[in-house]
């Protein structure tokens, strides 16, 4: 929160509870959050943008999946006003997929707010609805970590995680893999591409937060310049740890793991600036291989 324009004070979440219902936690570990007043008025307000972040599990379709968006539209009292908030990149071949891209929305804890996700298959150019549900903003910063999954008729479901948005700069990774194992046997190479994924508790890496693209029969890869919110991805301290891991692209969203590494924003600055620029991979799924190789 902005010094030079409110005042901040904090209050434990249980001191709140009496007072409104749906007055959320706002995802920090402590249970507490910010109430800013106005300095010049002395009236206050709480009216925080929150990134919904989304992922399915088991989701049920008739036929080939294809690939899968999905689309958030907030949801007004009168159902002709709705308005579309934005969409998620697309995943292929994947019946839980989870969406990098966020979506951002505004709330106040003055009054509820609804907001719609509707998942999409697409194939041949066209569109087809699998799923959708109506998730309330206050009930799901209400639920453990922030986080509502939600059961569809269609079978599987959608699962909504909420946090506060906030602006602590970018961070810019220029990766490249240095002689990767081959996990595709002896007549083809592998199809390298790599994910992000931050910590959420103690040793736990569950927050997907950025996805490369693939490189196709290289095991030695390129991948292009990320830029990644470091909000998301360490909450700003850079010796808060996350895991980079490498997979071999496969179309039918089976993808294989390759290699991983635990790391950090201050670790990767170390190495990029010093003589030892590489990250040796490990993983304990590879059997027999030793040297996975390095990013």
């Amino acid at each position: 929160t902005s010094r030079n324009h409110f005042e901040d004070r904090e209050f434990e979440f249980a001191s709140l509870r009496p007072v409104a219902r749906s007055i959320p936690t706002l995802l920090d570990t402590h249970h507490t959050y910010t109430y800013q007043r106005y300095k010049d008025t002395g009236s206050s307000m709480i009216n925080p943008k929150l990134l919904i972040i989304l992922r399915c599990s088991r989701l049920v379709t008739k036929g080939t999946l294809s690939a899968t968006y999905a689309e958030v539209t907030l949801t007004a009292a009168e159902k002709t006003n709705d308005k579309v908030l934005g969409k998620t990149e697309e995943i292929e071949n994947s019946n839980s997929p989870s969406y990098v891209t966020p979506v951002e929305i505004d709330y106040s804890f003055t009054r509820q707010t609804y907001f719609t996700v509707t998942v999409y298959k697409v194939k041949g150019g066209s569109t087809k609805i699998v799923a959708s549900s109506t998730f309330e903003v206050g009930s799901v910063l209400m639920r453990n970590d922030s986080t509502l999954a939600r059961k569809v008729k269609s079978g599987g479901y959608i699962v909504v995680h909420l946090r506060k948005k906030t602006d602590l700069g970018k961070f810019r990774l220029a990766l490249e893999g240095n002689k990767l194992v081959n996990v595709e046997g002896f007549l083809r190479k592998s199809d390298p591409f790599y994910e992000i994924h931050a910590q959420t508790g103690d040793d736990v890496f569950k927050a997907l937060v950025y996805r490369s693209e693939y490189i196709k029969n290289d095991l030695s890869p390129i991948w292009d310049l990320a830029t990644i919110d470091l909000d998301r991805l360490c909450s700003g301290d850079k010796h808060k740890s996350f895991y980079i891991s490498i997979y071999d692209y496969e179309r039918s969203g089976r993808h294989k793991l390759m290699g991983a590494v635990k790391t950090c924003v201050n670790e990767l600055i170390t190495h990029s600036i010093g003589e030892n620029s590489e990250l040796t991979l490990g993983n304990k799924l590879v059997r027999g291989r030793r040297d996975l190789g390095t990013i």
